[in-house]
């Protein structure tokens, strides 16, 4: 038996698609001695995309092993199918570098999420319009009175929550209302890949989660001004 289908077996016994230790010890002939830890540290260029981080240095080649388990029918035994090995090509992450405002969705590394996750989440609960401005007032809303036809005036833009308007009013602004936040605050909690918009808008809901309540009165008042 070849010596990579031996590997191969003990790999998949042990649940692991890829040989660690070669992995490591191939970036160490390069330079590079850290723990590396692949789909974390070290991926590949397709992996690091998805990320929102393009390769800029030359990664290692290592195997990578598929295997999947068939039940026997009439027995308690399974059947392991172990695919032929195939190099894929890792990149660290120091052979990296971000790629800003990136068109695709990707997902959104940021820390403050696990952080403040239960304040997002009731945030997003917050957003929407409680009353949809540009709507006709009419002297009466009987339609078989005179009146109906009398326009005294139109609504106003009234969000459920302060911050929610002046989020609409920034380049984070999120169409679809409540639905279209909490799907942006979901994704970015679960770890999912985020639109460009829903990027914007849960860095800005994170900016506001970590601005103590009445500071931002005090920086739009300096802001303003500045701008006068």
């Amino acid at each position: 038996m070849r010596a990579y289908w031996r590997s191969a077996i003990a790999k998949a016994l042990e649940g692991q698609a890829f040989d660690r230790r070669e992995i490591e010890r191939r970036f160490a002939a390069m330079g590079i001695r850290e723990e590396i830890v692949p789909g974390e540290n070290a991926c590949s260029a397709p992996q690091w995309r998805a990320l929102s981080r393009k390769v800029i240095g030359a990664g290692i080649q290592s195997h990578v092993y598929r295997a999947t388990t068939h039940a026997i029918a009439g027995t308690d035994l399974l059947l392991l199918v172990i695919d032929r090995p195939r190099l894929t090509t890792f990149f660290h992450i120091s052979q990296t570098e971000l790629i800003e405002n990136a068109p695709w969705p990707v997902v959104l590394r940021d820390p403050r999420i696990a952080a403040f996750a239960g304040r997002l989440r009731a945030m997003s609960r917050e957003a929407g319009w409680a009353e949809v401005g540009g709507s006709i007032i009419r002297k009466s809303e009987d339609y078989r009175s005179h009146d109906y036809q009398v326009i005294v005036g139109r609504t106003t833009w009234v969000p459920f929550a302060e911050w929610y308007q002046r989020m609409q009013q920034s380049d984070a602004q999120m169409p679809g209302g409540r639905p279209g936040v909490e799907l942006a605050v979901n994704k970015a909690v679960a770890g999912e890949a985020l639109t460009t918009q829903q990027r914007r808008t849960v860095l800005w809901m994170l900016a506001e989660c970590e601005c103590p309540e009445g500071q931002w009165q005090e920086q739009q008042r300096q802001e303003w001004q500045e701008e006068t």
